[in-house]
């Protein structure tokens, strides 16, 4: 026997047993303990009200006033009653009894709705944070499922969600029994978003069932429009900086790729001129190897244009993922140094490498990048025949180096700017995309390093990076 008969019957039991208890303590008092016995009987209704309710409680009122007419009201074994004022305290008692009963069956019941309220809220704040969260939408409605057929007993409930691009997504909970169903609509601001479907277990859904329903209902289309409204606004913000990006790297093919392209080809067309017009006068060999020099300095340029930008895409879709290994610090700038060896121009790069200093726990292409990237900036502002200055040395398990030009320097206010993307110091006409330094600082960072800029004594700018050392590794 299941569901209601069996709570029931449970119920009545209390209700009989109460009394039944009471009449044994009072029998083993003695008979003629009338008090005694109806105080015990009084105790009985209390603890009957307060498990079993109301109509308990009132069942064992009305059995304790025969019980204590039975057996403790002269004449005793019959329900007669041989003087009057035994009568009115037995109508009082009965009175007594079934008001207490009342009482704590309403308390009982306040404390049950207080408890269930309760559940309902923290359940409700619990499944709103998942439809919120960036959890899957399937888990979540699918909690929601669980937890309403588990809350209101139902037999089996359902989810609707519509999706106008495309099939409804419906999460079920439970087995249907074939009933009837109970539909709640998923209205929200912007109209029905879908529908609960309830069917009810061995107990109908009732108006608090439904009430809870349909807060629930209400509550999850509320979350399920913020979450729509949020991945609009997330998709919306990606336009817009898609957008940007288009424009910004348009602006470099346009600029900046334009001009080694140019000087590229003027290289190649003299060489070749020089080679098939008739009658031109051959080229010297130095005058070729020039002309040689400055395509392969302008594709050099233009090739590391093409990884920045690259570099920029893969820092927009998360792709940026180091393959970091042991890399000995001098053959790493020695690397560096030869592929940069025609951007310096006349200026003059001298080393301050404290000697000692412990293997880098790095990936060699990106942070050779991340130098290189520095190197060459600190080159495009420091003034001809200046120097520029690479020091490094050891600081609590890490590697530091800074790179020290005798530019025009950076203001305090926009140290953090020049590692936007785009961004350009200065008075923006300087060459280049504004990407070398923003590609630098992601690099770093993902190589569990850190890169700033500092004030440099006499004028100029200080880049600094730290990089972490190998494991074990002592300077």
């Amino acid at each position: 026997m299941e569901g209601p008969d069996r709570r029931t019957l449970i119920r009545a039991a209390i209700a009989v047993l109460g009394p039944a208890a009471a009449t044994g303590v009072g029998l083993a008092i003695g008979e003629l303990r009338t008090t005694a016995a109806a105080l015990a009987y009084i105790l009985a209704v209390l603890a009957v009200a307060a498990v079993g309710g109301l109509v308990p409680g009132i069942v064992a009122s009305v059995l304790s006033f025969l019980g204590l007419n039975y057996f403790f009201t002269p004449t005793r074994r019959t329900f007669s009653v041989a003087k009057s004022d035994d009568l009115i305290a037995l109508a009082v008692f009965l009175s007594v009894g079934v008001v207490v009963s009342g009482l704590v069956a309403l308390e009982r019941s306040q404390r049950l709705r207080a408890e269930r309220r309760e559940l309902e809220s923290r359940t409700l704040h619990a499944i709103s944070s998942r439809l919120l969260g960036d959890g899957d939408l399937d888990d979540a409605l699918a909690e929601l499922a669980g937890t309403l057929r588990r809350l209101l007993g139902l037999a089996r409930s359902e989810v609707r969600v519509d999706d106008p691009r495309g099939e409804p997504l419906v999460v079920v909970d439970g087995e249907s029994a074939g009933g009837s169903v109970v539909r709640v609509p998923l209205t929200g601001a912007r109209g029905d978003l879908g529908e609960l479907i309830l069917e009810p277990g061995t107990t109908p859904v009732g108006e608090a069932e439904h009430r809870v329903a349909s807060i629930f209902a209400r509550q999850t289309a509320a979350a399920i429009e913020r979450r729509d409204l949020e991945h609009e606004a997330r998709e919306a913000r990606l336009a817009i900086e898609t957008n940007r990006l288009r424009r910004a790297i348009l602006s470099a093919v346009s600029h900046d790729f334009r001009t080694p392209l140019a000087s590229i080809k003027a290289a190649i067309t003299a060489l070749m001129s020089a080679r098939d017009s008739p009658g031109a006068l051959p080229l010297e060999k130095e005058e070729s190897g020039e002309l040689l020099s400055t395509a392969l300095e302008e594709t050099e340029r233009l090739e590391r244009l093409v990884a920045n930008l690259l570099d920029l895409t893969r820092i927009r879709s998360g792709a940026i993922a180091p393959e970091r290994s042991r890399v000995v610090l001098d053959d790493l700038i020695e690397d560096v140094m030869a592929g940069l060896r025609n951007s310096f121009g006349d200026r003059r790069v001298t080393m301050g490498i404290r000697p000692g200093l412990p293997p880098l726990d790095v990936d060699p292409v990106q942070i050779g990048q991340v130098l290189g990237n520095v190197l060459e900036n600190a080159a495009k502002f420091t003034p001809s025949g200046s120097e520029i200055r690479l020091n490094a040395s050891a600081w609590h398990g890490s590697v530091e180096l800074r790179v020290v030009d005798r530019g025009p320097g950076i203001e305090e206010a926009a140290r953090e700017k020049v590692f936007d993307e785009f961004y350009r110091a200065g008075d923006g006409r300087a060459a280049g995309t504004g990407l070398g330094l923003a590609v630098a600082k992601a690099l770093v960072r993902a190589n569990g390093g850190d890169i700033w800029i500092e004030g440099t004594a006499g004028g100029g700018t200080t880049v600094a990076i730290r990089l972490p050392a190998a494991v074990g590794a002592r300077a």
